[in-house]
């Protein structure tokens, strides 16, 4: 087996099932969680573990600014824990704990009061990650776009598809999508439009209940069940305010709202830990945003990853394996197969959901 050439995952493991858990830490409880969710998404894995120059892709420059401490080699050795290329002879399942300590040590080289209430441990990964793994510029600048008031609607130009596809990491490619905040003045009707990266968000669900019960002219204290969609249309819902209008320099009452140009490849939803009472969270296996984008592209979504947050502190992640597409939970050094139904019998609020773009 070590001699063979493998190009992907399914090449490489379509014969075994790996089931190897991480060992238990007690400095960063949800580090275990978070990586088996995110090497269990099959274009990470196939990056990493494959192709042929991935070293050669690390922003050295970046690595020095750490004093030589890089994620992105981290993020290599947990990949090859976690699907390692020994030799199986022919098992169907394979079973190994594995350790994350290294992974862990790495974080506060890089960070060293790193706190995760502050600084959310998937955003930190995805921007260290990126900076690291991205040879260029890492923003989109205003100038890239060009609005087509017949339709109203924003297109890249020329200039910024090639200076998206020369200066985007993997994990820019994957969990970063651009969206633009359209502003209307309410008086001179100029209108102004910013733009960025669409990318984290932590999701209030007390203001997402509240925003639906409004609505619904319903008590805050009312049995309601929420699902992505709800958190969607909270994202783009019009709020209003006080702006300085460029053209007339003047600060003036606006409305405006949020809208999701080009989606990402990887939908990751974070959750408050505190939620509100008489409230379930509906998690769907597969979704559809077309209502929530502006760009004419493929919206369809399934469900990849899934944590759960109990106090006070443990965490269990459930990952759709790439490969055989069956589902397994994993508690650190804990791994047992699981069911999409699981979910549903769930009465507490999911602390984290990954969804994959169909392709």
């Amino acid at each position: 087996m070590g001699s063979t050439q493998y190009t992907s995952i399914n090449s490489q493991y379509n014969n075994t099932i790996l089931l190897i858990g991480l060992k238990q830490n007690s400095k960063l409880h949800e580090l275990n969680a978070i990586l088996q969710c995110l090497c269990h998404i099959e274009p990470i894995i196939n990056y990493v573990k494959y192709k042929y120059d991935y070293i050669k892709e690390i922003n050295s420059y970046m690595i020095h600014k750490k004093n030589g401490k890089s994620l992105a080699h981290a993020l290599k050795k947990i990949i090859y824990k976690l699907w390692p290329d020994d030799d199986f002879e022919n098992k169907k399942i394979y079973t190994k704990t594995e350790d994350s300590k290294e992974f862990l040590e790495m974080i506060y080289k890089i960070e060293p009061k790193y706190n995760a209430e502050t600084n959310p441990l998937i955003k930190f990964l995805q921007e260290n990650l990126h900076k690291e793994l991205n040879k260029g510029a890492n923003a989109i600048h205003e100038y890239c776009y060009k609005i087509d008031k017949s339709n109203k609607k924003l297109v890249l130009n020329n200039y910024a598809k090639n200076f998206v596809k020369e200066n985007m990491s993997i994990v820019s490619d994957l969990f970063f999508g651009t969206y633009y905040r359209y502003t209307q003045f309410i008086y001179c009707k100029h209108e102004l439009y910013d733009f960025g990266f669409y990318s984290f968000t932590i999701y209030n669900l007390f203001e997402i209940k509240k925003m639906k019960c409004n609505m619904n002219n319903l008590s805050i204290t009312s049995p309601m069940i929420l699902n992505i969609h709800d958190c969607l249309f909270y994202d783009q819902r019009v709020l209003y305010n006080f702006e300085t209008c460029k053209k007339c320099c003047k600060s003036l009452q606006c409305c405006y709202k949020n809208i999701i140009f080009i989606p990402p490849k990887i939908l990751c939803f974070t959750f408050n830990k505190s939620v509100p009472n008489n409230t379930r969270f509906l998690i769907d296996e597969y979704i559809n945003i077309d209502a929530y984008i502006e760009v004419q592209t493929n919206s369809k979504y399934e469900l990849i990853g899934v944590i759960y947050f109990f106090y006070p502190n443990r965490y269990i992640a459930f990952c759709k394996n790439p490969i055989n597409k069956m589902w397994y939970s994993y508690e650190n050094e804990k791994v047992q197969q699981a069911n999409f139904n699981i979910f549903q019998k769930m009465f507490i609020i999911p602390y984290m959901l990954f969804y994959q773009i169909e392709e």
